[in-house]
């Protein structure tokens, strides 16, 4: 079981993250917070696999919290919550140690529960969208390409092509069910919720120009 803790001092916020984790799989909430400083007692007084924190809070903030996590004898894994979307800002985070994944707040429902499992297992996580700005595939994006069928690899170059369903089903001899259905779990495999996230991806991976 991944536990997790919260940090952000806007309470919708809170909420929001709480509503997409609670009652995932493998994952439990021990708390959220609204200070850097109530992070460190919670992470002084109980056991953490992940945190995830927002960078801008009153008082500590979420920078200074991350420096005190990582100087702990079992640090946490450390998963930032920002809007700052700057690559150069992210990559500063990442060179210095202070983070094991980023994810915008923009992005943040989508990719939640993929960034919680991507860290809890020593996977750096950065957002597809932020990986895109910073010309740079996020980690495992090339294990989850080889793990497609070969079926599911032709299927998204066609779609990648801009071919819909039935044109696929045409030029692959299949039915439209059945290409929905390798198009599905491509999508799945790959971890995105389109089309559009997974051309992304394939471009970063240089699986098409």
């Amino acid at each position: 079981m991944i536990r997790i803790a919260l940090a952000d001092d806007q309470n919708l916020v809170r909420q929001a993250l709480r509503m997409h984790l609670d009652g995932q799989r493998g994952i439990e909430v021990v708390a959220d917070v609204a200070s850097g400083e109530d992070l460190m007692a919670l992470a002084e007084r109980d056991v953490l696999h992940v945190v995830l924190v927002d960078i801008h809070m009153p008082g500590m903030g979420g920078l200074e919290a991350m420096r005190r996590l990582r100087a702990m004898e079992r640090p946490p894994r450390i998963l930032a919550l920002s809007s700052i979307t700057t690559p150069g800002f992210v990559s500063d985070l990442f060179r210095d140690a202070l983070i094991d994944g980023y994810l915008s707040k923009e992005a943040a429902g989508e990719d939640l529960v993929r960034a919680v499992l991507d860290v809890a297992a020593g996977r750096r996580f950065i957002c597809l969208k932020l990986a895109e700005a910073m010309g740079d595939a996020p980690e495992g994006s090339a294990q989850r390409f080889a793990s497609l069928t070969e079926r599911e690899r032709e299927v998204l170059m066609q779609v990648f092509a801009g071919h819909d369903n039935k044109a696929i089903a045409q030029n692959l001899m299949l039915s439209d069910k059945t290409v929905s259905q390798h198009k599905q779990n491509a999508l799945r495999k790959l971890g995105v919720g389109g089309e559009i996230e997974a051309y992304r991806l394939a471009r970063l991976e240089g699986w098409v120009e």
